[in-house]
């Protein structure tokens, strides 16, 4: 028989524990504005977790004489950092100052409540400053002009997709992705960011198929439908149908693509510029494209 777990034991208990299994891991039964709740009812709950992990440290100082006591009993030097997770940005370095700041914070950091500041500006951050930062900052990140995101995928398919010649430094990449966690965590909602559905797939490490390709590149999943769906016109006879096939599409296993105006070839297997796409390979064919083109192309 399975042990209750005791309070402080679920303090310690990974979201992984089989003891904290409940429906929420069937989501996609569950109504949207209802996992939200819950995911902002248990962000709180860790944030106040850190809360009291400070306040805990905060005692343990004063106890060390670390912290100095005033003459009305208050703790004079106490660390904003011991309670919140403090952003001080510049609004004309706004990008700089938050990798800075985001690089130089520990993983334990990251959940704790988020207080912004401007530099050189006054006002307590009670959410509003923090919503002003991330629109800010949402506008120099999930625009095209920031050169992270694929300009034709969000032409064709109005979403935002990585764009694999990107000449950003890959840690823009990773601050963008602490970011949005950062605004999911804090329920600052504000980013303007119009990704696919197969993006949360993708992170969650889902295998990603055709239909997820048909939300980034939709002309290019409509001709591999095709290609799946090809039968010949007539009845020929059977040892004619697989050239018939390989005339129609002429195919084999490498993907030609340009990159900064030049044309590139990348084979999706090895060997495969020299192994033509047939009937009975086709559909191999169509998943290690959709491999290529949602994973390793952007990795």
């Amino acid at each position: 028989q399975a042990k209750v777990p005791t309070t402080e034991e679920l303090v310690q208990l990974r979201p992984h524990d089989e003891r904290l299994h409940s429906f929420m891991v069937h989501r996609r039964l569950l109504p949207a504005a209802f996992i939200r709740r819950v995911l902002h009812v248990e962000n709180h709950y860790r944030q106040n977790l850190q809360h009291q992990q400070g306040f805990q440290d905060m005692i343990r100082a004063a106890l060390a004489g670390d912290i100095r006591i005033g003459p009305n009993g208050g703790m004079l030097n106490v660390d904003v950092s011991t309670f919140y997770f403090p952003i001080n940005v510049r609004r004309d370095h706004l990008l700089e100052d938050t990798l800075e700041a985001l690089q130089d914070a520990a993983p334990a950091d990251l959940q704790k409540q988020l207080k912004v500041t401007f530099r050189g500006e006054e006002g307590q951050d009670s959410g509003g400053v923090s919503r002003e930062f991330f629109r800010l900052l949402g506008e120099q990140l999930f625009a095209l002009q920031s050169m992270l995101f694929n300009s034709a995928v969000a032409e064709e398919a109005r979403v935002l997709w990585f764009d694999r010649a990107s000449p950003r430094d890959p840690l823009d990449f990773w601050m963008l992705g602490v970011v949005l966690g950062l605004a999911v965590y804090n329920s600052l909602p504000g980013l303007d960011a119009r990704f696919p559905v197969c993006i949360f797939r993708k992170l969650r490490g889902e295998p990603l198929g055709l239909e997820d390709l048909g939300e980034v590149y939709p002309a290019v999943a409509s001709s591999l439908r095709a290609l799946l769906a090809w039968k010949p016109a007539e009845d020929p006879p059977r040892e004619d149908i697989g050239e018939l096939f390989a005339s129609t599409f002429c195919l084999d296993f490498s993907v030609s693509y340009e990159e900064n105006g030049k044309s590139c070839t990348e084979e999706l297997k090895p060997d495969g510029a020299n192994l033509q796409v047939t009937l009975e390979n086709r559909v191999e064919f169509v998943r290690l494209y959709c491999d290529w083109a949602l994973t390793r192309s952007i990795t």
